[in-house]
């Protein structure tokens, strides 16, 4: 539901940078107490560690809980009132042999180490429903009957400081991003001390759960504007009208492995620029916008109306029946 959300509205106002008393540097890691059940675990080969939010976790600047730290054996130990983190400092990065976390489970003491498998996952979402019939595999979630939950930020993008964050790719180099949750079977503390961390979760305006339509249709204007008649006709509401991705061409860019300005392939995302040819309102798309392979003129191929509608040769209904045809929705 993210989709309703501007940006600043989603990323909400958080403060990444965790307060310095909660972190405990050790070598190469750095361990951060965010809450007496969630310590964030840093590994870096260069011993450099990250400050910058990250997609998910946004705000690290929290009361500090009471902890203590020691040593134990060669080990060092941070003691929570419900977590007993130990680390052997090394070199190499976080493995069972250097690091674990002890709960109470339950009054069962429960020791976790790195490659543990979370057998009692009660799962949370799937990014996407398209092609599922029936049920489908859902994602890991932040609840688990084993007690505790591993989320590996490692490798998500981050955001900048800039006054309208952007995203940004982590550094260059071998580097682990833990958070790890240990609430036991307190699943609504375990959310509600996410959202300090992740930021609250806006709430869907209300015409998102009203009638949606959405087909993965390459539609004209004028078909859009058929669709939307016939639910006023027929006196069905509609609150949502998704434009699917054909409103925009990128197969031909596709076709010749050509690179956006990102420098990745084409997909189902960004914008198509037509060219507007004299004061009729044509127009025109085709060789300045890289879509004929065969050397025709961008006159002849693909050229549509400021009404929309009209495609190709003038008789055919959009792409539709492959590349031959191009077609473009009315321009505002």
């Amino acid at each position: 539901m993210g989709v309703f959300c501007t940006m600043a509205e989603a990323q909400q106002k958080g403060d990444p940078v965790a307060d310095p008393s909660a972190a405990v540097t050790v070598g190469n890691a750095r361990f951060t107490v965010l809450t007496p059940q969630m310590i964030r675990m840093e590994w870096s080969a260069d011993g450099k560690f990250e400050d910058h939010a990250s997609l998910v976790f946004i705000h690290r600047k929290l009361p500090v809980p009471k902890f203590t730290r020691g040593k134990e054996h060669g080990w060092e130990t941070i003691k929570t009132e419900k977590l007993l983190l130990k680390y052997k400092p090394s070199k190499a990065e976080f493995t069972a042999q250097n690091l674990s976390v002890t709960f109470d489970l339950n009054g069962k003491q429960v020791v976790w180490t790195p490659g543990m498998k979370d057998t009692g996952n009660l799962l949370g979402t799937t990014r996407t429903l398209d092609g599922v019939e029936g049920a489908t595999s859902l994602e890991p979630g932040l609840v688990s009957r084993d007690g505790w939950v591993l989320v590996d930020d490692s490798e998500r993008p981050l955001f900048d400081n800039s006054d309208w964050p952007w995203v940004m790719p982590r550094p260059d180099g071998k580097r682990q991003d833990w958070y790890f949750f240990g609430y036991g079977h307190d699943y609504k503390q375990a959310l509600g001390d996410y959202t300090k961390v992740a930021g609250k979760i806006p709430l869907p305006p209300r015409f998102a759960f009203g009638t949606w339509w959405s087909r993965y249709w390459s539609y004209t204007d004028q078909e859009f504007e058929e669709l939307v008649r016939g639910f006023r006709t027929h006196e069905i509401p509609l609150d949502v009208l998704v434009i699917d991705m054909d409103w925009h061409l990128s197969d031909p860019f596709v076709k010749r492995g050509e690179k956006d300005q990102a420098g990745e392939r084409p997909g189902w995302t960004g914008y198509t620029w037509n060219i507007v040819s004299g004061s009729s309102g044509v127009f025109e798309v085709g060789a300045r916008a890289g879509i004929e392979d065969d050397g025709e003129s961008a006159s002849s191929v693909g050229r549509t109306t400021a009404r929309g509608g009209v495609c190709g040769d003038g008789e055919g209904d959009g792409n539709r029946s492959g590349d031959e045809e191009v077609c473009a929705v009315r321009h505002h």
